[in-house]
């Protein structure tokens, strides 16, 4: 009693799932929106339109290499 179960839904949730699972170990997947979003520190490699079960399209994937020190300022 009071106590609320919530889940998140939606085709963001559904992507993260998916290139979570796609990920091999101590890789880190993105789409091209969290890619802009950190562009100024993070060094990424295309990896190309990718098929993901449940989404409608190819999603464009990149594989996050690391962050580039000489643009993170201390």
């Amino acid at each position: 009693e009071g106590r609320y179960d919530y889940a998140a839904i939606g085709t963001v949730t559904n992507v993260s799932a998916r290139l979570s699972a796609q990920a091999k170990a101590g890789q880190i997947l993105a789409t091209q929106r969290v890619v802009t979003g950190a562009a100024e520190v993070a060094v990424t490699r295309s990896l190309g339109p990718t098929e993901l079960r449940g989404i409608t399209r190819p999603v464009e994937v990149f594989d996050v290499l690391g962050l580039d020190a000489a643009r993170v300022t201390p």
